[in-house]
């Protein structure tokens, strides 16, 4: 995915139902490397943009391109395989904290039904503020 995304870069990767993923979108799905019919690698996870959707909403398949490539993928993905889609790349100029203050803003939202209603209540501002925040900065990923 150079230059958009470069190798070992980190991601923010949301699930999303296969409705919600468009072209343009960049999506995380899992793939298996074969030489002809036989896997030579387990499932690994791919990054590529979503170029075309093809068949009806129970049965999506998405066509898949690099961006550094001049040709489609001849994988064809189908919405199983699909693990997410990026929301949030990191980058040389913001930094590595952004990600990892919004993964530990997610995990905190996944825990917040144990967390006693006095820790809860005045954190409940900082999470929804961020979130507006990180909303505003995805825009800025091209498509």
């Amino acid at each position: 995915m150079l230059p958009t995304i470069r190798v070992g870069a980190r991601l923010l990767v949301e699930e999303v139902s296969p409705d919600a993923i468009h072209a343009g979108d960049i999506i995380i799905y899992q793939k298996i490397w074969k030489i002809g019919c036989v896997p030579i690698f387990p499932k690994r996870a791919v990054t590529h943009r979503v170029i075309g959707i093809e068949g009806p909403k129970q049965e999506r398949i998405f066509l898949t391109k690099g961006d550094n490539q001049f040709y489609i993928d001849a994988d064809r993905i189908a919405q199983s395989d699909v693990i997410g889609r990026v929301v949030l790349k990191e980058s040389r100029f913001a930094a590595l904290f952004y990600v990892r203050l919004a993964n530990a803003v997610i995990a905190m939202r996944r825990s917040a039904k144990e967390m006693p209603s006095f820790v809860r209540a005045p954190l409940k501002p900082l999470v929804c503020s961020f979130f507006f925040i990180l909303k505003a900065v995805t825009r800025i990923i091209p498509r």
